[in-house]
Parts: structure tokens; C-alpha cells; sequence
């Protein structure tokens, strides 16, 4: 599986990319035939400081594209 970690609005750090990395690694117990996982990683300015964060995924696997 291919494994492409970017950052929006932040500083990718390695330890972060390494976490990133680490769980999206748990998908392959759930879908199998998996080719390439995309995750962004984001920070937005808003107000509400706990949903500032945000982590969205792609993964694409045997005929199938799912995104979180």
C-alpha cells in the first residue's frame, strides 16, 4: 500500500507523519487489495478550538474509493 501524508495549514513533522502512517496501516485488517491511502491533515482557524484539527482520508481499494 501506498502511503501519501500532506499537510494543510500545519507543519508535517515526522513524528506525526509516522503516526498518520500507523493508523491508517490498521485499515488493511478491513479491506484487502488496498493500492493507495491519501491522508490530509489540516488545521482550520475557527472558533470552536476542538474541532480545529481535522484528518481526512482516501483510500482507494479493489474497485472502491472511500473517504472519511
Amino acid at each position: 500500500m501506498r502511503i501519501i501524508v500532506q499537510g494543510h495549514g500545519i507543519e508535517l513533522t515526522d513524528s506525526l507523519k509516522d503516526y498518520a502512517e500507523k493508523k491508517i496501516k490498521k485499515v488493511e485488517e478491513f479491506f484487502g487489495n488496498i493500492q493507495k491511502a491519501e491522508i490530509t491533515l489540516d488545521y482550520r482557524k475557527i472558533a470552536d478550538k476542538t474541532r480545529n484539527q481535522v484528518a481526512e482520508v482516501t483510500v482507494w481499494a479493489a474497485g472502491k474509493i472511500i473517504r472519511a
